[in-house]
């Protein structure tokens, strides 16, 4: 009997390590590049710049007369892809500082307006 229980317990104990082997996964490493983590910067940079902009009284006054709430406009602009986030990115820069707010808010209004 005792060898029996003996035989148990290792076949018990066998099994066991075989699920652990096979239920574990492996671990994948990769090099990170430079290159990917200064994309995912600049995008972050670029939503974080969009976002203090609707913070802006003026803009959340002008996307309330086009009957736009600042939460709505805030979500659409967080679920911009990448693409659509650098051609409006590029389009601000290319205005000239203070002349183009109003075009601002118009590409601004039209690109929430395209995301419904």
């Amino acid at each position: 009997m005792p060898q029996g229980i003996l035989r148990h317990r290792l076949l018990n104990a066998l099994l066991i390590f075989m699920l652990i082997g096979v239920t574990a996964p492996a671990a994948h490493a990769g090099i990170v590049g430079t290159d990917y983590l200064l994309h995912e910067q600049a995008v972050s940079e670029e939503r974080q710049r969009l976002a203090t902009l609707l913070e802006r009284d003026d803009v959340q006054a002008a996307l309330m007369a086009h009957g736009v709430s600042a939460g709505d406009a805030a979500e659409r602009v967080a679920s911009l892809s990448e693409q659509e986030l650098q051609a409006f990115g590029a389009q601000m820069d290319e205005l000239p500082a203070g002349a183009g707010a109003v075009t601002i808010l118009l590409v601004l209004i039209l690109l929430i307006l395209i995301l419904r």
